[in-house]
C-alpha cells in the first residue's frame, strides 16, 4: 500500500512539473517572438518587448517574469543582431517531495529570428538597391498609419536597406536602423537602431503595366481619382495642385514623376496609393511637397529635396534625401510581396 501511495505521489509531482514547464515554455516562446518582432532595435527596446509579452502569460498560477539579463541579441545565419534569445526559470514546490527533494527548478529557453534581406520586402520601408544617401538636415523616422496619424503614432522603427553603400552626412537623423548587403554604412552614430548586415541581397523586379495603352500625362482635369488602376506617361504635380483618391489606387507611370504639390490618398493612408514607375525615368519630390504613398521604382533614381515631407515607403534604384526632407516610414504597409515596401519580416522560432 505504501508503495502505491509513493508511486501516486511521484506521479502527481511529475505531472505538476511537466505542466509548469509547458506553461513556462509557451510564455518564453511568445516573449522571444515578440522581441524578434520589434527588430531592428536596440537591446533595451527588445528587453521591454520581451518582458511585457512574458507578463501576459502565466506559469504556476502567476504572470511570468523575465529578468532583463535573460534577454540577449544574437547574430544568426550571417545576419547581425537578427535574433532574440530568452531564458527563464521557476522554482516549483513538490507536494509529496521525499526527504530533501521538496522542490524542482524548471528552466526553459527560446530563440526567435527575424528573417530580413531574403529578397522580399519584409523588414524594410526605405530601399535604394544600388545605394542610399542622406544629407543636409533630413530626418527619417516611422509611424503606424493603421493606428492613427503621424502625430500620435510616431516611433523609432524606420528601416533603410541597400545592396551597396548607405551614406549619412550633415545633420541627418535616422530614428531607426540601416541594413546593407556587401556595402558600407557611414556615420552609424546617426542611426538610433545601429548599422547591420543583410543575410542576402535584396531583389525587386520592375513591374509592367497591364495595358497596351500608356495613357496621357497626368493633369488636374482627372480630378479626384476613384478606386482603381490608372496609367499615365508622366506626372508633373506643381503647387497648389493635389492628387487625391476616394479609395485604393495604383498608378503606373512610364516616364518621369515630379511631385511638388500634395498627394493625399483616401484617409491619408499610404496603403491606399501605389505609384509604380515602369522605366528608369527619374522620380523627384521637391519644394514643399506633401506625399502619402508607396513609391515603387526599382529602375529609377529617387530624390527627396527641399522641404518635402513623405509618408509611406519607397523602393528605388538609388534613393537620395537632401535639404530638409522629412521622411516618415509607414510600418503598417503590407510586406506580403516583393513589390511592396513593408515593415515586418517573418518571425521564426529556432529553439
Amino acid at each position: 500500500m505504501s508503495l502505491l501511495i509513493l508511486i501516486a505521489s511521484l506521479a502527481v509531482d511529475l505531472g505538476r512539473v511537466i505542466l509548469v514547464r509547458s506553461e513556462l515554455q509557451d510564455a518564453v516562446d511568445a516573449a522571444a517572438r515578440e522581441g524578434a518582432a520589434v527588430l531592428p532595435a536596440n537591446l533595451a527596446t527588445v528587453r521591454n518587448a520581451v518582458i511585457a509579452a512574458a507578463a501576459q502569460n502565466s506559469a504556476y498560477g502567476s504572470p511570468v517574469t523575465i529578468s532583463p539579463a535573460n534577454v540577449q541579441l544574437l547574430s544568426v545565419n550571417g545576419g547581425t543582431d537578427n535574433a532574440v534569445r530568452v531564458t527563464a526559470s521557476l522554482h516549483v514546490p513538490l507536494l509529496f517531495g521525499l526527504n530533501r527533494f521538496t522542490s524542482f527548478d524548471v528552466s526553459v529557453a527560446a530563440t526567435a529570428r527575424r528573417d530580413v534581406g531574403s529578397g522580399s520586402a519584409g523588414g524594410f520601408g526605405l530601399i535604394g538597391l544600388d545605394g542610399m544617401t542622406l544629407t543636409g538636415s533630413s530626418v527619417v523616422d516611422s509611424y503606424d498609419a493603421s493606428a492613427g496619424p503621424y502625430s500620435s503614432t510616431k516611433s523609432d522603427k524606420a528601416t533603410l536597406a541597400s545592396n551597396h553603400n548607405i551614406t549619412l552626412t550633415g545633420s541627418t537623423q535616422v530614428r531607426g536602423s540601416a541594413y546593407s548587403y556587401g556595402g558600407s554604412i557611414s556615420s552609424a552614430s546617426k542611426l538610433t537602431g545601429g548599422a547591420h548586415s543583410l543575410d542576402a541581397p535584396l531583389s525587386y523586379p520592375a513591374e509592367s503595366a497591364t495595358t497596351s495603352s500608356p495613357g496621357g500625362n497626368w493633369s488636374t482635369s482627372y480630378g479626384t481619382l476613384a478606386a482603381g488602376t490608372y496609367f499615365f506617361k508622366s506626372i508633373d504635380l506643381k503647387p497648389p495642385q493635389t492628387i487625391a483618391t476616394t479609395g485604393p489606387v495604383t498608378i503606373y507611370v512610364s516616364q518621369s514623376v515630379s511631385l511638388k504639390g500634395k498627394v493625399l490618398p483616401y484617409q491619408n493612408k499610404p496603403a491606399n496609393l501605389r505609384i509604380v514607375v515602369t522605366s528608369n525615368a527619374a522620380v523627384e519630390l521637391s519644394g514643399t511637397a506633401e506625399v502619402y504613398a508607396q513609391i515603387y521604382a526599382p529602375l529609377s533614381d529617387v530624390t527627396f529635396t527641399g522641404n518635402s515631407t513623405f509618408y509611406g515607403g519607397v523602393v528605388g534604384k538609388t534613393v537620395t534625401f537632401t535639404g530638409n526632407s522629412d521622411i516618415h516610414q509607414d510600418t503598417s504597409l503590407n510586406s506580403g510581396g516583393s513589390s511592396s515596401p513593408g515593415s515586418a519580416g517573418a518571425i521564426v522560432l529556432v529553439e
